[in-house]
């Protein structure tokens, strides 16, 4: 197999130091792998990016991009969920999940976090989806509509619905559930708050419908869940 031809930086710009926060992308960047795609790093690395590497469409906007089997994150915390998602490749999905949940649930800040399961869902490059899939993963506990998220990204509710559906194989309910869910999960497991609590947590002002949908996902209620998860753990 013939490696990619690196890119070449451009005329006047020495290349990377060996320190800073854009120096992984700088390095993955030499490799060629990045050329004609989107990868994200910090804004206060976007300029250099931009300047060293033309041929990369480079962004602030996202905490993590996905291009293929390629991961490039903004910051630490996103790194740290870029990092399961190997663990997942590697060994498994249940692994990675584990890994995620234990390490990254006692964060501060780590409910904004992007989601180690839906990362897959971000290989496209339909930018306005991309970032209604954030704002999904971040405000995941509001009351939430599509005529919102559509205002976000200026386009009609119905335009939205089948651009999403088109880029990730979810609707954006579905999409939103999924979200939720899997927070619950984090927390069912780094916590012994009351599931009460943690349907209001996750968006549900109910308990009972958090159940029902918990049960209908996962085949048991989230009692039973934390109970079996804790117990395959100890």
């Amino acid at each position: 197999m013939r490696r990619p031809k690196p890119v070449q930086p451009a005329r006047g710009h020495r290349k990377a130091d060996a320190s800073g926060p854009w120096t992984a992308h700088n390095q993955l960047a030499e490799t060629g792998l990045l050329h004609g795609h989107t990868a994200t790093t910090h804004w206060a690395s976007l300029d250099r990016c931009r300047q060293q590497y033309p041929g990369v469409d480079w962004t602030s906007d996202l905490r993590i991009s996905v291009t293929g089997q390629i991961v490039t994150a903004r910051d630490m915390g996103a790194s740290a969920v870029a990092l399961c998602h190997g663990v997942g490749r590697a060994l498994s999905a249940a692994i990675a999940e584990r890994t995620y949940q234990y390490s990254l649930i006692q964060e501060p800040g780590s409910e904004a976090l992007p989601l180690l399961h839906t990362l897959p869902l971000r290989d496209h490059r339909d930018a306005p989806v991309l970032e209604v899939q954030e704002w999904l993963e971040t405000r995941y506990a509001e009351p939430l509509s599509a005529k919102e998220a559509a205002k976000r990204v200026h386009m009609s509710p119905r335009n939205l619905r089948r651009r999403f559906l088109e880029a990730t194989g979810r609707t954006l309910l579905a999409y939103l559930t999924e979200v939720r869910l899997a927070r619950a999960r984090a927390l069912l497991n780094s916590s012994d708050e009351a599931v009460s609590q943690i349907a209001h947590r996750v968006g549900y002002a109910d308990a009972s419908t958090f159940t029902a949908l918990f049960r209908k996902h996962h085949g048991q209620t989230p009692t039973l869940y934390r109970e079996s998860s804790r117990g395959a753990a100890g």
